[in-house]
């Protein structure tokens, strides 16, 4: 009788110890899938744009190529009274875009090359609003603003190349 009792015990023992060691793997399993993904939600996050960044550098590329190509119009002897308007409100939006706050959530990084990018393109617009239509007749300081959108330009293709942004899909869209 004794035996027999100690048998089943054991048998319940037995499955029982089964029955954790099978739970603690799956358990096991469960925080291993768990901990992974947050490493990589963390990582996603840390090296995309959000999508506010993302307007902005979007917003920001289409501005600076108009910007250009205004100031290059002006440079080739366009009239000046007809383009002065938009390169005033081009000009502002810069100014509008340049103003808003890196995201976050970026990595040192990635937030340092967007400040950058953003603070070069605040500076060129409050600049480039600033100028009469007599001085925009000047080629001296139309060359020193096309000096300055090409360094916007070195900035947009640093922070492009770090997001991995698809620059011939905006060349596309503009």
């Amino acid at each position: 009788m004794k035996r027999k009792r100690w048998v089943r015990e054991r048998r319940l023992l037995v499955s029982r110890q089964k029955r954790y060691f099978r739970n603690s793997l799956i358990f096991l399993a469960v925080m291993l899938l768990s901990a992974g993904s947050a490493a990589y939600a963390r990582y996603y996050q840390l090296t995309n744009l959000t999508s506010d960044d993302a307007k902005v550098v979007v917003q920001g590329y289409l501005l600076t190529e108009d910007l250009e190509q205004k100031l290059t119009t002006i440079k080739e002897g366009g009239s000046i009274e007809k383009v002065y308007p938009q390169f005033q409100e081009v000009s502002s939006l810069l100014v509008t875009y340049g103003n808003r706050p890196v995201s976050a959530g970026l990595s040192e990084e990635g937030s340092k090359l967007l400040t950058r990018y953003y603070v070069s393109m605040k500076d060129v617009g409050m600049n480039l609003s600033t100028l009469t239509q007599e001085q925009l007749a000047n080629k001296e300081i139309l060359e020193s603003y096309l000096k300055d959108i090409s360094k916007i330009k070195e900035r947009r293709k640093a922070v492009f190349t770090y997001f991995k942004v698809n620059e011939s899909a905006l060349k596309q869209k503009n």
